[in-house]
């Protein structure tokens, strides 16, 4: 490998600037805060069907606007 790259036959590593560092990590992170929000909702929905409560097959979402909006009717 040593002489590959001495002869110019090896392509450099991608290194990307900074920016694109900075927003790989921010999505990085988005998508660890959608992941955490997806298991505290999973089980937020096993405690209520452990209480017999079964939200999940009258509404879609949940912890949603229809799913409060209905208790007050």
């Amino acid at each position: 490998m040593a002489k590959l790259l001495r002869h110019g036959l090896l392509k450099a590593s991608y290194i990307p600037d900074r920016n694109q560092r900075e927003f790989r990590e921010l999505v990085r992170y988005r998508r660890s805060i959608i992941e955490e929000r997806s298991r505290q909702i999973n089980r937020i929905q096993k405690v209520l069907e452990g209480l017999n409560i079964t939200l999940g097959s009258v509404v879609s979402d949940v912890l949603g606007f229809g799913c409060f909006g209905s208790r007050n009717a």
